[in-house]
């Protein structure tokens, strides 16, 4: 291997460009030949999710001066805010697609900066061809769908608190009540900005700072608990798990306990959840079990053996390579621990909620099993160069 010339190459950023070329020309090539795939056609350059209606009812509904009439869309008035703007104007949605591969670039260029601060500029390569390249990430693109720009958000915001000082607050206050107006499942961030500071500062044993962590968190706990409670009984979490979903709309792995423990104690909230599994503790560690399995498999019962068979070859990839990543020495301590918090309190509240249909939620922390895979596996290839020379 001629490590001169990559290194020549890398210097003048051939690499970052050759990448992204290779990215955009894979999205072209997507379009033309999407009446040939799975995906769906893109008659006009963009596709409708079964939520999308959903989402373009509720924009209707401001236009003509109303609020929503759907209460569930309250939990996504960003994008919904989003779409209204594109409907009012009569601009072309396609334009939204625009945006959204915009903002995945915009996304990888962070990706890459916080993988290069806890790793090395080898793993920041990796990152960003994961990235671009797992295709059921960037088909995302071409919907009319939350996920994608929710996915771009989280990212934007996870290195905005990686990397925070007084000039970047502003943003990353910006960028966090973006994501948590995007989707319900935005608020994840709060508890996540908590923990991973939290251990942060009892690692370093910064006390002081530790005070300062709890007066804070006491003046956030009332309003934090208000949009999670929101998030239950919106998203009917506490009904879901008493019907034994594990998979949303899918009958065949349904867990029913004809023998649950339900009171009015139940009925709503973060408090009526937490009761529920206290009061049906093994019921719910076998179910919460099933939900985690199912959700990082990502693998589906009804998708095609194709479709299955792409899934577990990157999962046989990234899966060992992030459990070796909790082993490896990083440059940016915070940084790791803020992302293992995503990964970690992210998927609990999989566990206390359900698993999507599409397997789209995982989707969600995947950019950050990248950044954690990829250091991993550069530290595999680096040791491999040195040996080899």
């Amino acid at each position: 291997m001629n490590i001169s010339l990559l290194i020549k190459l890398e210097k003048n950023n051939f690499i970052f460009y050759f990448l992204v070329i290779s990215w955009i020309f894979s999205l072209i090539i997507f379009y033309i030949f999407s009446s040939n795939i799975n995906a769906g056609f893109l008659a006009e350059g963009y596709k409708f999710g079964n939520d999308t209606y959903f989402y373009l009812g509720a924009a209707r509904d401001i236009i003509n001066g109303n609020l929503p009439a759907d209460k569930n869309a309250y939990s996504y008035m960003g994008f919904v805010i989003f779409l209204t703007f594109f409907k009012y104007f009569n601009i072309h949605l396609f334009f939204i697609v625009l945006f959204q591969i915009f903002l995945t670039f915009v996304s990888a260029i962070l990706l890459f900066k916080i993988t290069e601060s806890l790793y090395s500029r080898l793993a920041g390569y990796f990152v960003i061809i994961f990235f671009f390249f797992y295709f059921p990430l960037q088909i995302r693109n071409f919907f009319i769908l939350t996920d994608l720009i929710f996915i771009n958000l989280s990212i934007i915001s996870i290195y905005f608190l990686i990397f925070l000082n007084i000039r970047k607050l502003i943003f990353f206050i910006i960028f966090v009540v973006l994501m948590i107006s995007f989707r319900p499942h935005g608020i994840i961030i709060i508890p996540i900005i908590s923990f991973s500071t939290f251990i942060y500062f009892l690692f370093l044993k910064k006390y002081y700072f530790l005070i300062l962590w709890f007066i804070i968190n006491l003046i956030l706990i009332t309003p934090s608990i208000f949009l999670i409670n929101l998030f239950i009984n919106n998203e009917s979490i506490i009904d879901t798990i008493v019907k034994g979903e594990i998979i949303w709309g899918y009958e065949n792995i349904k867990k029913i306990n004809e023998n649950l423990i339900i009171s009015e104690n139940h009925k709503t909230g973060i408090f009526g959840l937490l009761t529920f599994v206290y009061d049906n503790l093994i019921y719910y560690l076998e179910i919460f079990y099933l939900k985690i399995y199912w959700f990082f498999a990502r693998i589906r019962p009804y998708y095609s053996f194709n479709h299955n068979t792409y899934i577990l070859i990157f999962n046989f990839i990234l899966y060992p390579a992030l459990l070796c990543s909790l082993f490896i020495k990083t440059k940016n301590l915070f940084g790791k621990i803020t992302l293992i918090s995503y990964l970690l309190i992210f998927s609990i509240a999989i566990g206390l909620s359900f698993v999507d249909w599409s397997g789209r939620f995982s989707l969600y922390i995947y950019p950050f099993i990248f950044i954690l895979s990829s250091g991993a596996i550069s530290k595999l290839l680096e040791k491999m160069i040195k040996k080899n020379n």
